[in-house]
């Protein structure tokens, strides 16, 4: 990667094409990162990592390595990424969320740190991220509401709103979420 100066702020010169890509971003060997990509100050990306086109990375957020992020993936500040982890394109990662080793987010799931929208209010909302645990799979149009915790090697299915803490090994279906069975042995790590 080169460094290219521009009037609006510091980018680097990625895979030809000039990113908008904070100087401080640390980057591990053999990172490949698609066009149009953003990554904003103090955040960390770990070896072998994809970032598909169009994706947003806010400030102070740590990918670990094998990771995947697919197209449009928006990952807001202060968000920490294990390693092996796949989400893939369209899925919104809140700030202050918490996603551990070999996670997989589904398309277009999306997670929420707060129950009060503020916008335009005289009021900070408390922000509160979800917490996702180890093997957890999340499916495509799920919504992780705030401060939720999904527990080891959970599954939530497709289109699920899950508005309560999750089990490890059960399968949550519904919105809101309901636990529907236990994973099966075989498909668990």
């Amino acid at each position: 990667m080169n460094t290219a100066d521009h009037r609006s702020g510091s980018y680097k010169l990625v895979n030809n094409n000039i990113c908008p890509i904070h100087f401080s971003v640390k980057f591990g060997k053999n990172v490949k990162i698609g066009e149009n990509v953003v990554i904003d100050k103090n955040c960390t990306i770990g070896d072998n990592v994809f970032i598909g086109h169009n994706t947003v990375i806010r400030e102070n957020v740590s990918i670990g390595s094998n990771s995947i992020l697919g197209h449009l993936v928006v990952i807001e500040a202060d968000t920490t990424i294990g390693n092996f982890v796949t989400i893939q394109s369209q899925c919104h990662i809140t700030k202050f969320a918490t996603i551990e080793d070999n996670v997989f987010f589904g398309p277009k799931a999306m997670c929420i740190n707060t129950y009060h929208i503020s916008h335009g209010r005289k009021f900070k909302p408390e922000l509160n991220g979800p917490i996702i645990r180890f093997g957890a799979r999340v499916g495509s149009g799920s919504v992780i509401m705030p401060g939720v915790e999904i527990g080891r090697e959970t599954e939530i299915g497709a289109n699920s709103t899950v508005t309560r803490n999750c089990l490890p090994f059960c399968v949550y279906i519904g919105s809101p979420a309901k636990m529907k069975r236990s994973v099966p042995t075989a498909e668990r790590y």
